[in-house]
C-alpha cells in the first residue's frame, strides 16, 4: 500500500532555465552570454559544493565574480542567480490534493540561495509534510543516502513510497531501493494518469 510520495522540485514542481542567468549577469561582465554559459559550465564543481552545503554564499559569489570577471554586488548576483525559475501548477495541484491521503516529502538537489528564493516566491510549494534538500544534508541524487532521508522523513517503508524526479538515474536509484517511480517529463508525462497507475487515490 502507498504511503507517502516523494517528489523532485526543479522541472517537476517548478521550471528552471539557466539560460536566462546567462543572459542578465553578462551586462556585469566582459564576457559575451555564451561565454558566460561555457564558463559556469566549466565551474560546474562549485555548483555541486554550493548544493552540498560544502562552500558559503559568499564564497560562491566571489569565486564566480572572479571567473566572470563581474563588476556586481552579492546582492544583485543572486538576484539575477535565482530569478529562472517558473511554476508548473499542473503538477503541483496533483500533490497538492494528496495531501490527506498520503505523507508528501520535497526532495531536492539545491542550493540555500535558490530553495529560499522558491519557497518565498511559490508559497504554493508550501504544502508539503517534510523538506530534505541537499545543501541541509550534506548529500545529493542520486546518492542513496538522500533517499534514506527522505524515507526517514516520512516514517515509510520504500516498497510504500512513490519517488517523482525528472532525471533518469536518480528514477534508477530510487527503484533499485524499492521504491516505485516516475521519471516525468516536462509537457509530456500525465503525472495524474502515471500515479494512478500506481494505485493511487487521485481526483479526476
Amino acid at each position: 500500500m502507498i504511503k507517502c510520495l516523494i517528489s523532485d522540485m526543479g522541472n517537476v514542481l517548478v521550471f528552471f532555465d539557466n539560460n536566462i542567468f546567462f543572459k542578465n549577469i553578462s551586462p556585469y561582465s566582459c564576457f559575451s552570454t555564451p561565454e558566460i554559459a561555457s564558463l559556469f559550465t566549466a565551474n560546474s564543481h562549485l555548483l555541486v559544493k554550493f548544493d552540498l552545503g560544502q562552500i558559503t554564499e559568499d564564497e560562491f559569489f566571489n569565486h564566480f565574480k572572479e571567473i566572470m570577471k563581474l563588476k556586481i554586488t552579492k546582492d544583485r548576483f543572486f538576484e539575477i542567480y535565482n530569478d529562472i525559475f517558473t511554476y508548473n501548477p499542473e503538477a503541483t495541484e496533483v500533490l497538492r490534493q494528496l495531501k490527506d491521503k498520503y505523507r508528501l516529502i520535497l526532495l531536492s538537489n539545491t542550493d540555500c540561495q535558490r530553495y529560499y528564493f522558491i519557497l518565498e516566491k511559490f508559497p504554493q510549494l508550501k504544502f508539503f509534510d517534510a523538506y530534505v534538500v541537499s545543501f541541509q544534508v550534506g548529500v545529493m541524487k542520486p546518492e542513496a543516502k538522500i533517499y534514506h532521508e527522505a524515507l526517514a522523513k516520512a516514517g515509510c517503508e520504500p516498497q510504500n513510497a512513490v519517488f517523482i524526479d525528472d532525471r533518469q538515474e536518480n528514477v534508477a536509484t530510487a527503484r533499485s531501493l524499492g521504491l516505485k517511480a516516475i521519471h516525468y517529463q516536462p509537457q509530456k508525462t500525465d503525472l495524474r494518469k502515471e500515479l494512478k497507475a500506481l494505485g493511487l487515490a487521485v481526483e479526476e
